[in-house]
Formats: structure tokens, C-alpha cells, sequence
């Protein structure tokens, strides 16, 4: 079996998290990313716009705090107005909102990131051991890809070898982010409805996947993008965009 893992274009955790971005002097450059805590200042109790902030951010290769939600957005967002606000800031790009139902976020969500997009789940936890029902958001960064590895020299391989999501990995909104990894949790999807939420830190939560909002360039835009594939290097580089100063 080869795992491959794919990440958005543009990010960077070798250390702390970097994205690449553009300084208001116009220069390309590493900005930091804050994970792990609320945005000051924000009443956000679920997190969906601490998700929507860094994706449209590290998309658009702008300094997170620049990029402000479109006025009126409510506290606590439903799918339909984290789809709008996505759209709004990024108005060039394919945004998709698909239900959670079985394996449909799954490949939503590949589709988008392998495109060079990313996306937003919405999840809810099930109660379990006297912790409450919750409902919370989670960014997705990433996605596992599994091959099944043929005898050689067997070419062209059939479609059934061919490389197949597993899982995505994500940064759910609230979670700890460990040092110099790539993601947080490894959510991985169930046919009916359910997915395993597996933090790399020892977290464990069943949910249901209720939404996913994905992001993909259009196609002009996808044509400019093909040197800057996320997949992970051994530096913690997921892209082609090494060499910048920060910012």
C-alpha cells in the first residue's frame, strides 16, 4: 500500500505554520498562521468563520488579517451563509455546498484540494462519557491518498489500482495544533454519514459530517497552478514556493 498526502498549495510547517502571501508592499513573503485559538475580538462559538478566514486567506495569498467577512454574516452560520461568505471573498472561484450524507464530502473535498482548492466541513460530535452533543467546523487542508501497489513492470495500472481518497485531513476549530505537522485530525468518512475524527494528539471523536463547502479555482486558474501541487516534502513544504522571506 502507498499513502501519498496532499495538501493546499501554499502552506508551509516545517516549524510553525507559514502560508505563502503577499505583503501590503506587494512582495511575496511567509506569513505566520495562529491555529489553535479563536481570533480575538470575534464572537465565533463554532468556529466557521475562524475556517473560512485562514482558507480564503492561504487561497488568496493574503495576510489573514486582512481578509474581512462580508457585513451581516449571523454568530452562529449554517452552511448556506458560510458558502455566501466564501463566495463573496472569493468571487473568481467554484464554491459547492454538498450534504454530509455517506462518502459525498469525501470526494467533494478531493476533487477540490487535488484541483488546488480546499474546503470546510461542518461536523457535529456525538455524546459520549458525559461530554455534550457539539456542533463545530473544521478546515481541510488535506487528503490521505492509498494505492494499492502492483507487481512490476504492470503498465498502465487498472482503474482499480489507481490512487483513492481515505480520509482528509483537517484542522477542527479548537483543537491543538502539535509541532511542525501538517494537520490535526484525520477525519475519515463512513457510508452512513458518520466519520471518525482521529487528532493526531490522542483526540478521538465520533461525528456526523453535516455539510461541506468546497473552494476550486476556475479552470483558467487551474492552468496557472500546475507547478504548485500540495503535495507534502520532507522539509514540511506543500508547494513550490520556497525562498521567500517572512513577512
Amino acid at each position: 500500500m502507498h499513502i501519498t498526502h496532499h495538501f493546499t498549495p501554499g502552506l508551509r510547517f516545517a516549524a510553525r505554520w507559514k502560508y505563502a502571501a503577499r505583503a501590503p508592499s506587494g512582495r511575496a513573503c511567509w506569513s505566520r498562521l495562529p491555529l489553535g485559538q479563536p481570533d480575538a475580538g470575534r464572537a465565533d462559538p463554532h468556529g466557521a468563520w475562524w475556517c473560512v478566514r485562514r482558507c480564503a486567506a492561504v487561497l488568496r495569498r493574503e495576510m489573514w488579517q486582512s481578509v474581512d467577512l462580508p457585513p451581516g454574516m449571523p454568530l452562529r452560520p449554517g452552511p448556506e451563509d458560510v458558502a455566501l461568505a466564501l463566495h463573496a471573498l472569493m468571487p473568481r472561484w467554484q464554491v459547492q455546498l454538498s450534504a454530509g450524507a455517506g462518502h459525498s464530502p469525501l470526494q467533494s473535498c478531493t476533487r477540490a484540494l487535488l484541483a488546488g482548492g480546499g474546503a470546510v466541513l461542518q461536523l457535529q460530535s456525538e455524546a459520549l462519557n458525559r461530554r455534550p452533543q457539539s456542533t463545530f467546523w473544521a478546515w481541510v487542508i488535506g487528503v490521505e491518498m492509498h494505492q494499492r501497489m502492483l507487481p512490476a513492470p504492470v503498465k498502465p495500472w487498472p482503474a482499480s489500482r489507481a490512487p483513492r481518497p481515505a480520509a482528509l485531513l483537517a484542522i477542527p476549530f479548537g483543537w491543538s495544533m502539535p509541532w511542525a505537522c501538517g494537520y490535526a485530525a484525520r477525519v475519515q468518512m463512513n457510508s452512513d454519514g458518520r466519520c471518525d475524527v482521529d487528532g493526531i494528539d490522542g483526540q478521538w471523536r465520533e461525528c456526523r459530517c453535516l455539510a461541506a463547502v468546497t473552494l476550486s479555482p476556475a479552470q483558467d486558474d487551474q492552468r496557472g497552478q500546475l507547478g504548485e501541487r500540495g503535495q507534502v516534502d520532507q522539509f514540511g513544504h506543500a508547494g513550490l514556493l520556497q525562498g521567500h522571506p517572512l513577512c
